[in-house]
C-alpha cells in the first residue's frame, strides 16, 4: 500500500472510530451539590455493561467523595438542572495512586430512561500493558477548553465538544517516559506524548494543522487501541478500551494513563457477584 493509500485509510478508520466509541463516552460535572455552576468540575468516562451493572469507569482523582447526587451527566440532548437524571447508587475509587482509577454506577432503569449514551459490552476491555507501540490507540474525552457557556432567556447553557486523540503509545525504554515526573511505572501506566502548536497535529477530516486543546476536562477518558491487525479487514468494534486517563503535563508534553486491569481489578474488589465473570474473562485478576 502506497503512503498516500496508508494516510487515506488512517484517516477514514479514524474517523469511523470517533463516532463509534463517541456512543459510549461519558462527560460528567461535578457539583458539588450546589447551584452555583461556576464552582462545578468536569471530567469524562466510559459506560461499560458488565452482567447486570452498569458503571462509568473513570479516574479515581475525579471523585472527591461518595456522594450519589452530585456527578451529572451531559450527553447529545439538552437538559436541565431541573429535569429527572440516571440514578447513581454506589460510587467507588482507588485508595491508593497509583492506580487512579474509580467507579460511578447507574441504576440501569433511570439510566435508559434519562441518558442516550450507550453502554459498550465488557468484553470490548482488553488488558495490552503499556500498549501496542506499532498500532495506533486514540484517547477521548470533553476538554473544558472546549466548553462554551451561552445564555437564552433567563436559561445558562452549557455545550459540550468531545474530541480524539489519535497517536501511538510510548514505549517504556523511549524518550517520552524519560521525561514522567513521577516516573511511571510499567505496571500501572500507558504513556503518549502530547506535543505542542501546530507543526505535528491535524484535524482528521480535513488534514488543517491544528493546535491540540488542553486536556483538563479529559480525566477518566478512554484510551482505545484500535484493534488493527496485519491485514485483516477492520472493523470499528475491532476496538479495544485499554485505559483510563489519568493526568497531563503541559511543561513536559505527555498524558499518563492508568491500564485498564487496574479499573477491573477495582470492580473486582467491590463487586463480589461479578467475580468470576471478571476471572473468566481476564486471567490477570489473579495476578499482581
Amino acid at each position: 500500500m502506497c503512503d498516500v493509500d496508508s494516510v487515506r485509510v488512517a484517516k477514514e478508520s479514524s474517523i469511523g472510530l470517533r463516532h463509534h466509541i463517541s456512543k459510549f463516552t461519558a462527560c460528567v460535572f461535578d457539583t458539588l451539590d450546589c447551584i452555583d455552576t461556576a464552582k462545578w468540575g468536569m471530567f469524562s468516562g466510559t459506560l461499560v455493561q458488565i452482567s447486570d451493572h452498569l458503571f462509568l469507569c473513570t479516574a479515581a482523582h475525579c471523585l472527591e467523595n461518595d456522594s450519589l447526587t452530585r456527578y451529572w451527566l451531559a450527553d447529545d440532548k439538552t437538559r436541565f438542572d431541573n429535569e429527572s437524571r440516571p440514578v447513581v447508587t454506589r460510587v467507588h475509587r482507588s485508595v491508593t495512586d497509583p492506580p487512579d482509577v474509580g467507579i460511578i454506577e447507574f441504576d440501569s432503569k433511570t439510566f435508559h430512561q434519562y441518558s442516550t449514551i450507550q453502554p459498550c459490552k465488557i468484553e470490548r476491555l482488553k488488558v495490552r500493558g503499556t500498549g501496542r507501540q506499532d498500532y495506533p490507540a486514540t484517547l477521548i474525552g470533553a476538554p473544558r477548553e472546549l466548553m462554551q457557556r451561552r445564555r437564552e432567556g433567563a436559561t445558562l447553557l452549557y455545550d459540550i465538544a468531545g474530541v480524539t486523540f489519535n497517536s501511538k503509545t510510548e514505549a517504556p525504554a523511549g524518550e517520552v517516559w524519560s521525561r514522567v515526573d513521577p516516573p511511571a511505572d510499567p505496571l500501572f501506566d500507558i504513556i503518549l506524548d502530547y506535543p505542542p502548536g501546530k507543526d505535528t497535529t491535524r484535524l482528521l477530516d480535513t488534514s488543517a494543522p491544528v493546535a491540540l486543546p488542553d486536556p483538563q476536562g479529559m480525566s477518566g477518558g478512554g484510551l482505545w487501541d484500535q484493534g488493527f491487525s496485519g491485514n485483516t479487514l477492520w472493523h470499528p468494534e475491532d476496538a479495544s478500551l485499554i485505559g483510563v486517563q489519568s493526568s497531563w503535563h503541559p511543561e513536559s508534553r505527555y498524558v499518563r494513563v492508568v491500564q485498564i486491569v487496574h479499573w477491573l481489578r477495582l470492580v473486582h474488589e467491590h463487586y463480589p457477584d461479578l467475580r468470576l465473570t471478571l476471572e473468566k474473562l481476564f486471567p490477570e485478576m489473579g495476578t499482581k
